[in-house]
């Protein structure tokens, strides 16, 4: 093989193995699981591989990853809550956009979809409630541990990263 088949070669190969890691990175998501909410299931420091789903293809039972709310938003949020006492706010709700990015990511448990009933009562909504197209309800497996759709409510199904392959 003369030299330029060679570099032609590894070229090649360089472009479909980055390729492939391409394809990969978009279908796969690695996670690594921190604290005790969905214990015992996944202990805190497990790895798990979630496979990007379509929102509408999870049902109860599924294990997802979705991104959870900006850390730095939900702070600002809080202060100006309080402070708007005291200071008049130009735009409500006011918008933010942090610098960590769009927030973390969050494993819980789906409780219920879009079109089910509630299991259980989350803000604003009765036990037996209708889930509303585009939401979904989650719960850690680990109640005492878990903070999930009892306290904050029904997440977006547009949150949704991908299902836990277990």
């Amino acid at each position: 093989m003369s030299g330029w088949h060679a570099l032609l070669f590894v070229v090649l190969a360089a472009v479909i193995a980055g390729s492939g890691l391409w394809w990969a990175r978009r279908v796969w998501l690695r996670v690594e699981i921190s604290g005790a909410s969905m214990s015992p299931t996944f202990e805190s420091g497990d790895r798990v591989l979630a496979r990007r789903v379509d929102p509408g293809r999870l049902a109860t039972g599924d294990v997802i990853v979705f991104e959870g709310p900006n850390a730095d938003a939900e702070a600002a949020a809080e202060l100006i809550g309080r402070l708007r006492t005291y200071v008049a706010v130009a735009q409500d709700p006011p918008a933010f956009t942090g610098s960590g990015g769009s927030g973390h990511r969050v494993i819980k448990r789906v409780a219920a979809v879009a079109g089910e009933r509630l299991p259980f009562a989350i803000p604003g909504h009765a036990e037996g409630s209708v889930v509303p197209a585009g939401s979904l309800v989650v719960v850690g497996d680990n109640p005492r541990s878990s903070v999930d759709s009892r306290q904050h409510g029904y997440i977006s199904a547009d949150q949704v990263l991908g299902r836990v392959r277990i």
